[in-house]
């Protein structure tokens, strides 16, 4: 995590590929998670009060608010 605590990024190597997150904020309160999921795996996000986002393909997904 980056000093004052305004961003993450967090990446294993699994049995499928790389599977990774990161997300960043800033000063003006917009968020960003950036998700990279490996083939042949799926992955769900969850944001705190908000419904799921079900991925199911491999690639790198970006959730963004305004």
């Amino acid at each position: 995590m980056t000093s004052g605590g305004t961003s993450a990024h967090l990446s294993l190597e699994t049995v499928r590929g790389t599977a990774a997150v990161s997300w960043r904020s800033t000063a003006d309160g917009r968020f960003t998670l950036d998700v990279t999921v490996p083939v042949r795996a799926t992955a769900e996000m969850r944001e705190p009060a908000s419904a799921a986002a079900a991925v199911t393909e491999s690639g790198l997904y970006q959730f963004a608010t305004n």
